[in-house]
């Protein structure tokens, strides 16, 4: 049972009758608390005083009322509005500033941006735990970075720049020392290199972030509101949002719309337009600043780095989809590929992908995919797991699919860690070793059971596997062990 904390306060901390006053709570472990003002008589536990006395005060208060962690910001820091996205172009654009830092290192910290932390959407320039330069940008999905090659030097004036084209992916970072013998800790003849200039490609371009971003107005045709589509809540903050939905129970779930409307998302779209050219009212042109195409599906870029005997996660993904049999169902467990799992591993139609992601657990996607084989077992049933997933449930029912002779090829991303938990020690600049693990070779495992597979270790074994996907014996599951770097694996 997940353990509920609340932390709050009043402004004022004190208040007259008649005052207004507000009260800020934090909840953990909660989405709703209960509300009550009280007269506080005796707040001593003492058993041999009176004890703990309250009385419960008759307000028009609700009884229930939704809540969330609230974070603090500490430090200082300069919040600009930005109404009409001027910083949030859709060219290319460069920004610098002259900084002198005081404290480089131990924390990331942002100098200048239009990032959001929750949504990993947008872009900053601010300087990583290691005391470097760095550049990064996301598109909700998908977060990278530049970094300079020469750390910062404390208290020396420096000008920073960042340059960024998201048509070709091109990043610049440029460091150079503006210090002199009165504006620094150390003068001009100390022989300290740290200037920098660092060209590099990369991997995701905040467009489609940007453009949700610079709209007035949101429309959600048929869509949920929830983290994922709406970056955790940012693309629905500081504009109108509408969410048209053909169910009422799907209305305003995750989040509250201006404005909800109960019907078939193709017929209100066809309404919209009718009453629009009623109207005459002309098109605002807002499509016209978008790009052609690219929108809808993030490109697939190699990503350097990654750790020896490892594959590229995301163009490894879309080379399976690319090689599995068309017709097929597609099942999916629970990780942090998942998402990008929905995007890139199709189905023929809505009804061919099942997901057990319902049950909010990992390693539940195996029983799935043997119950999906069973109702299909014209055709192969794909099971897309993380290796976490495969070793807490999906293991103990491979055996079951061999008995079955069921159709099923599993494939195993297999960072070696809990994914979930090795970004969260990632981000917080934490050591992760914990959440890494030194498992077994799932192939050699799934031969052990009665099955097949093979371990992908490299983009050219890509090759081999095709061959041995259309030779395989179609009664005996076939897993594909993905061998992926914990640091290079595109999240949700």
């Amino acid at each position: 049972m997940t353990d509920i904390r609340l932390f709050g306060y009043s402004d004022p901390l004190a208040a007259k009758a008649g005052e207004p006053i507000d009260f800020m709570v934090s909840a953990e472990g909660a989405s709703e608390v209960k509300v009550e003002l009280v007269r506080l008589v005796h707040g001593d536990f003492n058993p041999e005083g009176p004890g703990f006395i309250e009385e419960v005060v008759t307000t028009d208060i609700p009884a229930s009322l939704p809540a969330k962690r609230q974070y603090t910001q500490i430090g200082s820091f300069a919040r600009v509005s930005d109404p009409e996205a001027k910083l949030a172009p859709s060219g290319a654009f460069t920004v610098h500033a002259f900084i002198w830092p005081s404290l480089p290192g131990g924390a990331r910290q942002t100098i200048m941006g239009r990032w959001s932390v929750s949504g990993s959407a947008g872009y900053a320039l601010g300087i990583n735990p290691e005391g470097k330069l760095e550049f990064w940008v996301g598109d909700g999905q998908t977060v990278d970075q530049i970094t300079a090659d020469a750390p910062l030097v404390p208290k020396v004036w420096v000008l920073v720049a960042a340059s960024f084209d998201p048509a070709t992916g091109e990043a610049r970072l440029r460091q150079i020392d503006v210090q002199n013998s009165w504006n620094s800790h150390i003068g001009p003849v100390t022989p300290y290199d740290h200037n920098s200039h660092t060209v590099q490609t990369l991997r995701c371009t905040p467009a489609a972030a940007d453009a949700i971003q610079g709209a007035d107005c949101l429309i959600a045709f048929g869509a949920s509101l929830n983290y994922h589509t709406t970056a955790d809540g940012a693309f629905v903050r500081d504009r109108r949002v509408i969410q048209i939905a053909d169910r009422m129970q799907d209305l305003g779930v995750c989040a509250e719309p201006d404005l909800g409307i109960l019907g078939h998302p193709a017929s209100v779209a066809d309404t919209f337009v009718h009453w629009l050219d009623e109207a005459e009212i002309p098109g605002s042109g807002f499509t016209a600043q978008l790009p052609a195409k690219g929108l809808d599906t993030p490109e697939v870029i190699p990503a350097p780095g990654a750790a020896e005997d490892t594959v590229e996660f995301l163009p490894t993904m879309a080379a399976l989809n690319d090689m599995l049999p068309e017709d097929r169902t597609i099942v999916t467990d629970v990780g942090r590929w998942m998402v990008r799992g929905y995007q890139m591993m199709t189905a023929p139609g809505p009804l061919d992908h099942v997901t057990s992601a319902s049950f909010a657990a990992i390693g539940l996607g195996l029983a799935t995919a043997i119950g999906a084989a069973a109702m299909r077992p014209d055709r192969p049933t794909v099971l897309v797991c993380g290796d976490g997933g495969f070793m807490l449930g999906n293991l103990t029912e491979f055996h079951s699919a061999v008995r079955a002779e069921s159709d099923l090829i599993v494939i195993v991303f297999n960072d070696s860690s809990y994914g979930a938990e090795h970004i969260q020690f990632r981000n917080k600049q934490r050591d992760p070793s914990i959440s890494l693990f030194n498992w077994p070779d799932f192939a050699s495992v799934a031969r052990s059971l009665g099955g097949d597979g093979m371990t992908l270790h490299r983009a050219s074994d890509l090759d081999t596997l095709r061959q041995a996907l259309d030779t395989r014996d179609r009664k005996r599951p076939y897993l594909i062990d993905v061998r992926i770097d914990p640091d290079h694996v595109a999240s949700w």
